[in-house]
C-alpha cells in the first residue's frame, strides 16, 4: 500500500497520539477492543520503529514525484507549473541542463530520437551502406 503526503501525515499523527495516550496511561487496547481480538497492540518502542518505517519508505525519487503529482492533478497548468518541477527535481539532485549547454545536434534529429538513443555510448552499431554506423545516434565506426 502506497500512502500520499496527507495520508502520511494522518497515520503518523494517529501513532504519535496512540504513544501520547499510552504514556498518560490511557488503556488503548480497551478503548479500540475491536481491533485488538487476534493481536496485541505495539509497544511505544515498535510504535516509534513504525514511524521510522512509513518515514523512509518513499525514495527521494519517489518523493519528487509525488509533489509533482500533487502540484499536477487536478490544477490548472501554466509555465509556472514547469518551473516548479524543475526546482523539485533540482533540488531532488537532477541536473537540468540548458539548451546552450548541450552539444550541437541537429534539432529535429535530436526531438526525433529516442531518449535512450540521445545518451550514447554505447553505441548501437549497425550496417549501412556497407559502413558500421550507431544507430542510436548516427556517429559513423570508420
Amino acid at each position: 500500500m502506497k500512502l500520499n503526503d496527507r495520508e502520511t501525515a494522518t497515520v503518523l499523527a494517529a501513532l504519535r497520539n496512540w504513544q501520547v495516550d499510552e504514556r498518560n496511561g490511557d488503556d488503548l487496547k480497551d478503548m479500540f477492543q475491536e481491533h485488538f481480538t487476534d493481536h496485541e497492540p505495539l509497544s511505544l518502542d515498535e510504535v516509534d520503529a513504525l514511524c521510522e518505517a512509513i518515514n523512509t519508505v518513499h525514495t527521494p525519487a519517489e518523493q519528487t514525484l509525488d509533489k509533482i503529482h500533487s502540484h499536477l492533478d487536478g490544477m490548472e497548468w501554466d509555465s509556472d507549473t514547469v518551473k516548479y518541477i524543475a526546482e523539485l527535481m533540482t533540488a531532488a539532485g537532477y541536473v537540468i541542463r540548458d539548451p546552450d549547454d548541450m552539444p550541437d545536434t541537429d534539432e529535429e534529429d535530436q526531438l526525433a530520437a529516442p531518449v535512450a538513443a540521445r545518451e550514447c555510448p554505447p553505441h548501437l552499431w549497425v550496417e549501412r551502406d556497407g559502413k558500421p554506423v550507431c544507430d542510436a545516434c548516427g556517429e559513423s565506426g570508420e
